[in-house]
């Protein structure tokens, strides 16, 4: 009984649609909604800033319709930036709200062109997200209209940011040939191999792959950390995780400072590697020969701009090689 009530309330609803125009029901029972909320910081690259756009689809109507498809422009003092076009084909049910978003990147390039406009430094730029929602009404049975346009937009603020980062000095630190020799010692060596091996690691010759088996011995690898803000925007930088990958693929953790918080606009952070003989002796070997594969440096950090409403703790991550050409004893 309760089914066949649920049916005869089904088609009487759909001929009541079927008499009733577009306009019509929009006046009795209000018409689709888009409301933006927020325009919220998703990530951070070394090629711009990706966002995130959160927006609500209102349906006041009985029946389901979907979302054809989001168009918009984001403008920067009326200036075109990026086009974007997302959310094809999502679903919103009778008489229900559907969240949503969608993503775009602001590359650095348009950030820094549009900084330049003025004469002042601005820390951060006007920007804009315009468009429209655009549903397919034309499965929505009953209804005259088959697509409805809802216009959108909403301001929001870009910071005048540009990261660089980069590595310079890459060192092994050697020891004199004395403390070589003692330390080389102090590791159970004996005194006539400790001075051959002394010798031969001041001489600068190259080493064979397997020099250091069995030898206990710290080196310290040594290189600069050079962390910049191009633009003008009050920022923090702290370092997360730092690390070496080998040419055999090992990776060496590097500790850090975790506290400390780079705010400056430009930095230098020293980083030092304790390399182990017994561990990365072969490692080592390719560091004095300059031979073989450049191995690479990557570092983890997490950002926040303190003047902006932003989540803090945005991650960036960065890798390079570090050429053996380039390393010095």
């Amino acid at each position: 009984m309760k089914k066949l009530n649920r049916l005869v309330l089904f088609f009487i609803s759909i001929i009541v649609l079927s008499a009733i125009s577009c306009s019509t029901l929009n006046g009795i029972i209000g018409e689709p909604k888009i409301s933006v909320s927020s325009v919220s910081l998703k990530s951070i690259d070394f090629e711009g800033i990706t966002f995130t756009c959160d927006y609500t689809i209102t349906n006041p109507y009985p029946v389901a319709f979907s979302i054809d498809k989001v168009e918009a422009d984001v403008s920067c003092s009326e200036k075109s930036i990026v086009k974007l076009a997302a959310d094809e084909g999502i679903s919103v049910a009778a008489v229900n709200t559907r969240k949503n978003a969608f993503t775009f990147k602001v590359p650095y390039s348009a950030i820094m062109n549009f900084a330049g406009e003025y004469s002042a430094a601005k820390k951060s730029l006007p920007f804009t997200i315009a468009g429209n929602a655009y549903l397919d009404l034309s499965r929505s049975t009953g209804l005259e209209l088959k697509s409805l346009r809802l216009p959108f937009s909403i301001s929001f603020e870009v910071p005048v940011f540009k990261p660089s980062f980069s590595i310079s000095n890459p060192k092994i630190k050697m020891m004199s040939t004395s403390e070589l020799k003692e330390a080389l010692v102090n590791g159970g060596i004996p005194v006539a191999k400790a001075v051959t091996i002394a010798a031969q690691l001041a001489s600068g010759k190259k080493l064979s792959e397997n020099f250091f088996d069995g030898i206990d011995l710290n080196l310290k690898f040594n290189f600069d950390l050079n962390i910049k803000n191009e633009g003008f925007s009050a920022w923090q930088c702290s370092l997360n995780k730092c690390s070496i990958k080998t040419s055999g693929d090992d990776l060496i953790d590097i500790a850090l400072n975790k506290n400390e918080k780079i705010t400056v606009s430009s930095a230098k952070v020293p980083v030092t590697a304790t390399l182990n003989t017994l561990k990365a002796g072969r490692f080592i070997v390719q560091l004095l020969n300059k031979s073989g594969k450049d191995p690479v440096f990557s570092v983890d950090s997490k950002l926040a701009f303190p003047g902006l409403k932003y989540k803090s703790d945005i991650p960036l991550a960065y890798s390079c090689a570090i050429p053996l050409s380039k390393i010095s004893k």
